[in-house]
């Protein structure tokens, strides 16, 4: 019954918002109420000299890269590996030796005869917990040094590529690779490569001890050690199907619904769909239980067989050494006991097999885009410019995946100071070009030069939940209150200069989107005093005309002597351009002040 639009037409051309205003206006006609938030007036009749654009950015799947899985293997990996040998090793060990001690006491032999036996006992003892504190305080250190590597450099490509990967990534994507995929990267080290290089040197060494007292014995420890070591991780994934990697899987899943369920309420809500989306939340969390009991079924099934396998070894060992003729009896305790020994060995390699798909896929997730370093070879990119002046030669700018370039051939030359007006129909490429001068896109071809140091003023501002001192802040960390508050009145919002404690974002102050905008134009002036490129992308499209015109009135008295690149749908803003670029149909066009 009724249609409610706020600001509908607010980052359109004036073509395209005639063409949305039509269809507004039949909508009305059709016996529909319509409310209508705008600070623009747009006539249905402009739609009449619309000019069909076809934006050429496309988008495709990351560039996977191959996971090197053993590189991760370094110096501190390996020496976990030893100390968690010799810690199993030593717990071997001590049940030996005291298997041995005990049944030879049994004889009561002299006590001289014992004395090398409880040295070593108490020795073994204590050198199996102090190693294990040390191979767990090392392999964990190399586990975190990964997580740390990993995550600088993932959160250095994701800067690198800011948002023009953003039709690739879902928004959540990017903090689901930096946290949750790296913690799980961070324990491939200690759950998956470790245990398996511990479990076989053990394996070798106990039977090569058992081969040395009784070669029969030997060969049945190395039979079951087998069977456990390769049985027990094919039967763990053969019973869970692959439920690892899946449980993984529908654990981002969950986590994406619920968040968007908690971010799109109200539009949720007001189109009924609420019910749906909780619908399919239940029903993922459903399937995520049964996943979960399904891989709690494969180790289940992988420990059964281990247990089985080393408790048939060992008394089949302890019969070998009873009916063994001529072997002393004090031996065959020893022979009995050493196979027990060997399963925290080799229960460990079971959970490693399950976890590595999982483990894996991270890797390669994480790997995937710090391993990327953008398509086409041509690129000729030269940043920071000496001149602090913007040269593009022969440029050619293409989204990522894209098959064809959205801007060709760009040519530009923008002298330092100078104010710069940018326009053009929705879906022409200026954000592109904006992307390009930002840093965000690379020159497919051609030669780039921009200011290194760029103060950026975007679109869709985004504000942190934070007050309003630290939102500001971003724009200039050294900034006192009074900076603040004269950055808060050049951009028209004089009456927040007593509310910097104020808490904005989730959870806090609602703040209009015309607020919003100037808080975000205010961090773009803090940054200016340290910027020799000021880019603003629509600044005014939520401001009321009066506003609109003493802000701009200020950005030029404010902004005087720094190169301005301004992106706008308002013919009125582009008075006081040095130079109007225009964006249509793929190409740049660059005229001067005069001709303006």
């Amino acid at each position: 019954r009724w249609l409610l639009l706020d600001e509908p037409t607010a980052h359109l051309d004036p073509a395209t918002a005639g063409l949305v205003m039509a269809a507004i206006e039949e909508t009305a006609a059709n016996g529909v109420g319509v409310l209508l938030a705008t600070h623009r007036v747009a006539a249905a009749e402009d739609a009449a000299v619309v000019a069909e654009v076809a934006s050429q950015a496309t988008t495709s799947d990351l560039v996977a890269s191959k996971a090197r899985i053993m590189d991760l293997l370094n110096r501190r990996s390996m020496i976990g590996v030893l100390l968690g040998v010799l810690a199993v090793g030593s717990g071997i060990a001590l049940t030996a030796t005291a298997a041995w001690l005990i049944a030879r006491a049994s004889q009561q032999p002299p006590e001289a005869a014992l004395a090398v036996a409880v040295v070593a006992v108490r020795a073994f003892g204590l050198s199996k917990g102090a190693l294990r504190y040390v191979e767990r305080l090392v392999t964990h250190d190399a586990a975190f040094r990964l997580g740390g590597r990993l995550r600088t450099e993932l959160w250095a490509a994701l800067v690198r590529i800011g948002p023009a990967r953003t039709t690739t990534l879902r928004r959540t994507d990017g903090v689901q690779r930096l946290v949750d995929d790296t913690d799980t990267v961070r324990d491939l080290v200690p759950r998956v490569l470790v245990p398996p290089l511990v479990g076989l040197l053990v394996a070798v060494g106990a039977v090569i001890l058992e081969t040395a007292v009784l070669p029969a014995a030997g060969l049945v420890l190395a039979v079951a050690l087998l069977v456990a070591g390769v049985g027990g991780p094919l039967i763990a994934l053969l019973v869970e199907r692959r439920a690892t990697s899946a449980l993984a899987a529908g654990r981002r899943d969950v986590a994406a619904k619920v968040l968007t369920l908690f971010d799109a309420a109200p539009d949720l809500i007001a189109f009924g769909a609420v019910r749906r989306r909780r619908a399919e939340l239940a029903a993922a969390d459903t399937e995520l239980a049964t996943t979960a009991r399904r891989q709690a079924l494969g180790a289940g099934a992988a420990n059964a067989l281990v247990t089985a396998s080393i408790g048939v070894a060992t008394l089949i060992c302890a019969w070998l050494a009873a009916s063994a003729a001529g072997l002393d009896p004090v031996l065959v305790p020893l022979l009995a006991l050493v196979p027990l020994a060997t399963t925290e060995a080799v229960a460990a390699i079971p959970p490693a097999a399950q976890q590595w798909g999982a483990l894996r896929s991270a890797y390669q997730r994480v790997t995937e885009l710090t391993g990327t370093c953008g398509e086409g070879g041509s690129t000729r990119r030269e940043s920071p410019s000496p001149r602090n002046t913007i040269r593009l030669a022969g440029v050619d700018v293409r989204w990522p995946g894209a098959a064809q370039p959205v801007l060709h051939g760009v040519e530009l030359d923008v002298p330092v100071g100078s104010q710069v007006a940018v326009v053009g129909p929705s879906g022409a490429g200026k954000s592109t070009l904006m992307a390009l001068l930002l840093g965000f896109l690379d020159a497919d071809r051609g030669v780039a030069e921009v200011p290194a140091v760029v103060s950026w003023c975007p679109q869709e501002p985004q504000l942190v939940s934070t007050t309003v001192r630290e939102n500001l802040r971003l724009g200039d960390p050294e900034a006192d209150d009074e900076r603040l508050r004269e950055a808060l009145r050049d951009a028209q919002l004089g009456a927040w200069t007593d509310r910097l404690d104020v808490v904005v974002g989730t959870g806090g102050a609602a703040v209009s989107g015309g607020e919003a905008q100037r808080l975000a134009m205010a961090r773009a002036l803090l940054r200016a005093d340290h910027a020799s490129l000021v880019l603003l992308d629509e600044p005014t499209a939520h401001l009321d005309e009066p506003t609109a015109k003493a802000l701009r009135q200020r950005l030029r008295e404010r902004l005087a002597g720094r190169t301005v690149v301004h992106v706008t749908h308002r013919l009125d803003e582009t008075a006081e351009a040095d130079l109007l670029i225009e964006v249509r149909d793929g190409k740049v066009r660059v005229r001067q002040r005069e001709a303006v």
